[in-house]
């Protein structure tokens, strides 16, 4: 049965807008919502991630049951049982097939599905990823007072030197005065896709768009600006909404840790996942071993890569931009025979 016309029209009024890839991340992050909300999507395997769904237009209904949003078809998902891993396995498979092929006749999603880059991290131009990198660090600047400690681990992880820090917020236009103290949280974040935002009642969250991971920055050690504002920074933490149980007493907190960027990512988040554990199918070729190691480079890592470009042209130009020794001399010669010349 075909699907209703007006749905039809609207689909293909928003893919070729000339915002559309805007509108189409919006509307594969609002499918994403509806596994999230309820929960309803817990402990399901990795190859059908909210995000592997929503990529050929299904939202979640229950833990069960998914609906195509453009022609309202049905794909119950039964209970997956891994102690019977053929079954299981079979099981899944079939779901991905389901997955393209369970739509109504003339449903565009089969053939329209929503980008890859939506699902896992692309290799972006550098002034793309810096364009995307400064979104985020300049929101997250917008909340000092928030600002999570970073695991120490993570830095050396990440491949971020102080020197990149610095580098980075200086060609981000930040502040050299907020660079010492937050300069290095606010990198780490932006550049494994974090950003601090306020909510309506102006609590401020730490969020990532692409998994919508969204935690308060209170449940975190928080960076204290010096030490004329420890105590003052000290009484905020002690808000009991998050950090301490209702029948416990005041001494008995929940103990509170330094952030870490990579482990607070959903499993299935573009940031984190590699090519390869988001490859519905395995590829045909994986003798290579260059092919191997992209496919198993998680997206935060091709993110940096990509980012630090941006410090490498800015240092060269400022090498270009500085007079050689041999330039240097040559003026020196030349102002001295204008000075004899003068005599």
């Amino acid at each position: 049965m075909p699907i209703d016309r007006k749905s039809l029209d609207v689909f293909f009024q928003n893919v070729t807008n000339s915002d559309s890839h805007e509108k189409e991340e919006k509307n594969f992050i609002k499918r994403i919502s509806t596994y999230i909300e309820g929960q309803k999507w817990m402990r399901k395997p990795l190859s059908i991630s909210p995000a592997v769904c929503s990529q050929y237009g299904w939202i979640c209904i229950n833990s069960n049951l998914l609906e195509c949003e453009t022609c309202g078809a049905k794909l119950c998902c039964p209970e997956l049982n891994i102690e019977f891993y053929d079954a299981y396995k079979a099981c899944i498979e079939k779901l991905l097939q389901d997955l393209k092929s369970n739509h109504k006749p003339y449903c565009p999603w089969p053939l329209t599905p929503a980008p890859d880059c939506f699902l896992q991290m692309p290799t972006l131009p550098k002034e793309e990823s810096f364009k995307h990198f400064t979104r985020r660090l300049k929101s997250s600047f917008q909340c000092l007072s928030d600002f999570p400690q970073i695991q120490d681990e993570i830095f050396s992880l990440l491949g971020l030197e102080k020197h990149h820090i610095k580098e980075l917020c200086k060609l981000s236009e930040i502040d050299s005065e907020k660079i010492e103290q937050y300069g290095m949280s606010g990198v780490t974040l932006a550049s494994t896709g974090w950003m601090l935002k306020k909510n309506k009642e102006e609590q401020i969250f730490i969020t990532c768009d692409s998994c919508q991971r969204s935690i308060w920055s209170k449940v975190f050690t928080l960076i204290i600006p010096n030490k004329n504002e420890v105590t003052s920074a000290s009484q905020d933490n002690k808000d009991t909404s998050l950090t301490e149980e209702p029948s416990v007493t005041p001494s008995k907190r929940i103990k509170k840790e330094d952030f870490n960027p990579l482990e607070e990512h959903r499993p299935w988040c573009l940031w984190i996942i590699t090519k390869k554990e988001n490859c519905n199918s395995q590829c045909e070729d994986n003798s290579c071993e260059e092919t191997e190691d992209i496919n198993n480079t998680p997206g935060w890592k091709i993110f940096i890569n990509s980012l630090l470009k941006n410090i490498c042209e800015s240092q060269e130009s400022n090498i270009k931009s500085r007079p050689s020794k041999e330039q240097i001399r040559s003026a020196r010669d030349l102002l001295d025979t204008w000075t004899n010349v003068a005599e």
